[in-house]
């Protein structure tokens, strides 16, 4: 593993690093600089990718990438051949270097190569290349029966999903999808839509899909409608979720708790008292840290509860709850 790290640094310092042109319209996918003839044999840097060793993997990688365009062939010729853990780095190399074909070979992966791994990070470099078909690919795969598949669409999205249909299926996603993470990952999707300039959209969406959804058949069904909804600001839907909160799954719970504790009032200090005795010890943390924020605002009876909690406790505020 050494001397393939050492073929790897060897072959970096003796190649030139890339010229890369700059572009007045950041709309535009900037044209790679031309590819000159490469005929170095990158076996080595192929091997690192698919080894065990992240640093020496991690290494290969960057240094593919400063090779430049010139490599785009050598890689899309060993590319159908390699482990899939080569190939999700391969992959990762042909976004940034973005000739023509490495772009054209993202995209056949992002619409259907036949390894998970492979198609998703696919999926994610589109956001990077912004080729004129990354949308339609996106908007496809957040269709898919395999979540992994939209979790990565979803990951895209982001930076692909802006369009009023884009957002609407992504809000959809966001209170139906079967798959909960999935349905926390939409529900983050739009708060980073709303955030970078498309709160209209957004609003719209959730009018459309997740109000309609508050009054759903089960307490994790109206639960999740509400937290959308309670993104936007709406008073009602984030009271709702006090309500909610003793009767929902664990994964909803931590969800809950964290609104809570970041918008809530006095209302919530009972039912996040509540969940500090449930069985699911990230529950328990999570409704701990919500009663520490709300104390820390002054809401009446926060510190009390919070005080109630003998388990372990986080040394700092807590970041949004994984499904």
């Amino acid at each position: 593993m050494l001397l393939t790290a050492l073929a790897i640094l060897g072959c970096r310092r003796e190649q030139e690093p890339p010229q890369h042109e700059t572009h007045p319209h950041v709309e535009t996918r900037p044209e790679a600089a031309p590819a000159q003839p490469f005929t170095r044999d990158i076996g080595p840097h192929l091997a690192a990718l698919a080894g065990s060793d992240q640093e020496v993997a991690n290494d290969a990688e960057e240094g593919l990438e400063e090779l430049g365009p010139g490599i785009v062939p050598a890689l899309l010729a060993a590319f159908p051949n390699q482990p899939p853990a080569a190939r999700v780095r391969i992959v990762r190399v042909l976004a940034a270097l973005r000739t023509n074909e490495a772009v054209a070979a993202v995209v056949r992966s992002a619409s259907n190569d036949s390894q998970l791994e492979v198609r998703a990070a696919a999926l994610r470099a589109l956001a990077k290349i912004r080729d004129p078909r990354s949308g339609e690919i996106v908007m496809a795969a957040l269709d898919d029966p395999l979540p992994a598949v939209r979790w990565a669409a979803l990951d895209a999205c982001v930076t692909l999903c802006t369009t009023p249909a884009a957002i609407q299926k992504v809000a959809t996603l966001a209170v139906s999808d079967p798959d909960l993470t999935a349905g926390i990952m939409a529900r983050m999707a739009l708060g980073r839509l709303r955030a970078s300039g498309h709160g209209e959209a957004v609003q719209a969406a959730i009018a459309a899909s997740a109000r309609p959804a508050l009054s759903a058949s089960t307490p994790d069904a109206r639960a999740r409608a509400a937290l959308v909804v309670a993104d936007g600001g709406d008073a009602a839907a984030l009271a709702s979720l006090a309500t909610l909160a003793p009767g929902v799954s664990p994964a909803l719970q931590r969800q809950v708790a964290f609104m809570l504790g970041v918008a809530g009032d006095a209302a919530a200090v009972a039912p996040l008292k509540v969940l500090l005795g449930q069985q699911d010890e990230s529950v328990q943390v999570y409704a701990y840290d919500a009663l520490r924020r709300l104390g820390d605002r002054g809401v009446s009876g926060a510190r009390e509860a919070a005080a109630t909690y003998a388990g372990p406790k986080p040394w700092a505020p807590l970041g949004p709850p994984d499904a």
